[in-house]
């Protein structure tokens, strides 16, 4: 029986690192904020911080030809991929990816999906 159970955290032990190991940084985004108004009546840009999302990794250095589905052609420089069940981020959400305090891609979503192993963000 005690094989049995250290057997299987092991296992989960080994997924853990896996999926460590797979998804090293940290994808975050910056909320829209809301303009505001001062008590005079003037408008003034709301506050907002980094949130994060997930854990991720990304491809950088190459033009990735891709196409929205309204039919407008882009090229992105970044390819960020999420975890397989990570929701799809829309078009024009501020990212960034950062290794630990290190700041590793920043730019603006184009396009996001679900797919089979993972979600896919073109930045």
């Amino acid at each position: 029986m005690n094989l049995v159970w250290l057997l299987k955290f092991a296992t989960l032990l080994t997924i853990g690192n896996m999926l460590k190991s797979q998804y090293p940084y940290s994808l975050q985004i910056l909320p829209k904020s809301d303009i505001l108004k001062d008590k005079n009546g003037n408008f003034i840009p709301g506050t907002s911080d980094w949130e994060e999302v997930c854990k991720c990794r990304d491809e950088h250095g190459r033009n990735y030809k891709i196409e929205t589905p309204d039919g407008i052609g882009y090229v992105a420089t970044f390819v960020v991929f999420a975890p397989k069940g990570t929701e799809p981020l829309s078009r024009g959400t501020t990212i960034r990816v950062m290794d630990g305090d290190t700041l590793r891609i920043t730019g603006k979503v184009i396009i996001s999906r679900k797919e089979q192993f993972n979600t896919r963000l073109w930045v």
